[in-house]
């Protein structure tokens, strides 16, 4: 119960310092983005070989991120992904203890599903973001629906390693790269600072591909 705590009352002091709905992604101008590349850890959707590199930062809640997996990335994995032109690498950044759960959902299913949990969790975040006693069913009722059983589900929610690999996830975005709002977007190691749409995501994107 205190460590539940302790996680709530940390997550709860980073809102003093960002506007999660926010769609300005960095203060600084000059960051060290030099770290924002894939590593070991991450699961990856795309060709290993692809030419452009592409990371994003959301919550599992943020409205703005479900819009961004909802409405544009489909086009952007249609066109670009499955093409092998852009890998995509999708990071944890939870804000509200339901986000843990939610990427608990993501993580439990192992890599092969990965991005399927992360694209039915957008696809139904009004049924389980909102705090109550239902939401751990509605996320316990998605991760059966993927072929997680109950018991499996519950030991992913319980196991501290991973929520801790999840809350690490957030405090590295933090602290080494500067990420401050979701949804945060990475291309080629450069923050894209221009509002979610899909013009201007895929504008970005060619530009980086037309100089690689």
């Amino acid at each position: 119960m205190m460590r539940k705590l302790f996680i709530f009352l940390k997550i709860s002091t980073l809102l003093s310092s960002f506007f999660f709905l926010s769609t300005v992604f960095a203060d600084s101008e000059k960051g060290n983005f030099s770290i924002a590349k894939q590593s070991l850890d991450d699961i990856v959707l795309g060709a290993q070989d692809a030419r452009v590199t592409v990371i994003e930062y959301s919550s599992m809640s943020c409205p703005i991120c479900a819009y961004l997996h909802n409405d544009i990335f489909p086009i952007i994995e249609k066109d670009y992904i499955n093409t092998g032109k852009v890998k995509w690498i999708f990071r944890h950044y939870p804000i509200y203890p339901n986000d843990i759960k939610a990427a608990a959902v993501t993580l439990c299913g192992g890599s092969e599903k990965y991005y399927i949990f992360i694209k039915a969790l957008f696809k139904t975040q009004q049924n389980w973001v909102h705090e109550s006693r239902n939401s751990e069913e509605t996320l316990e009722h998605i991760a059966k629906l993927g072929g997680i059983d109950k018991d499996h589900i519950q030991q992913c929610f319980m196991d501290k390693n991973l929520e801790d690999k999840i809350l690490d996830s957030r405090e590295k975005a933090q602290n080494e790269t500067q990420i401050n709002a979701t949804p945060t977007i990475i291309i080629e190691g450069e923050i894209y600072k221009e509002g979610i749409s899909k013009k201007g995501l895929i504008e970005a994107i060619d530009s980086v591909l037309k100089k690689s």
